[in-house]
């Protein structure tokens, strides 16, 4: 085990110099997205949500070295996550809810280890649950809830030990539910239901002091989990319940280190 995790070390590393390579190369000091020129040293937010914009993510936002939080939920974003997010490792915020997003999620987030929430339900995504994520040991909230992903949950989620948050539910994912989930001592709320799991929710999760919640598939699904904690409850559409931020109207920060300001946001929109 601890040479598997050496031998991601190494390989997050090289990942790291490659992007950053690509992104000096290309734009040291500035980046123009749509012809508007952002600073790249001081771009740290970018935020544009419920702002309707439509059409894909430029690649060129992973120029943007600065950023520590990406928002842009609640939109009408096609097609893939540029892999090009992977250059964005300082991140505490990766959150792209409720669009059209669709294609695999990048494992290219695995360099993401300052993330502390990466949020993407409601969008169409599909493959497998990238085993980088992994990696993400800082992370607290990790959402895929109510998109396309199949295969198995993988096993390497069990090393993400700052996890409390785990929203897989909605999905296509089979397989026996890992045993190393039962590590995540941290955990509060686990959501797996609507998927095609079996096997069982790991005993040592019962133990954790903060569990609150499990949300599994119960008989008589068609493929129901086993779980012991008294926390376990059968699968039903708690999609209102999952403390996901809502705003009264669309909002979009303007300020002078966020990316799309106004004339950014209506050429996108064009």
């Amino acid at each position: 085990m601890a040479a598997n995790n050496s031998k991601k070390h190494h390989v997050v590393l090289a990942l790291i110099a490659t992007l950053s390579g690509i992104v000096k190369a290309d734009s040291p000091d500035s980046v123009k997205i749509l012809d508007v020129t952002y600073d790249t040293a001081t771009t740290s937010d970018l935020r544009v949500f419920r702002g309707g914009l439509a059409g894909t993510i430029p690649t060129e936002v992973g120029c943007l070295t600065a950023l520590t939080t990406l928002d842009l939920e609640e939109n009408l974003l096609t097609g893939p996550i540029p892999w090009e997010v992977g250059a964005l490792t300082k991140l505490t915020k990766l959150d792209l809810d409720s669009n059209q997003l669709s294609g695999s999620l990048p494992s290219e987030v695995g360099l993401l280890t300052a993330l502390t929430a990466l949020t993407i339900h409601e969008n169409q995504l599909s493959g497998g649950i990238p085993s980088e994520v992994g990696l993400l040991t800082d992370l607290i909230t990790l959402d895929l809830n109510s998109n396309k992903f199949s295969s198995n949950i993988p096993a390497e989620v069990g090393s993400m030990t700052s996890l409390e948050n785990l929203y897989l539910n909605k999905n296509m994912l089979s397989n026996n539910i890992p045993e190393q989930l039962g590590s995540l001592g941290n955990m509060s709320r686990l959501y797996l239901y609507d998927n095609q799991l079996s096997g069982s929710v790991p005993s040592n999760l019962c133990s954790s002091s903060d569990l609150y919640e499990i949300r599994v598939d119960c008989a008589p699904d068609a493929f129901p989990v086993e779980c012991s904690c008294s926390e376990c409850r059968c699968d039903q559409d708690l999609s209102s319940s999952a403390n996901q931020e809502v705003s009264s109207s669309p909002r979009v920060d303007n300020s002078a280190t966020t990316l799309f300001g106004f004339g950014l946001l209506a050429a996108w929109m064009l």
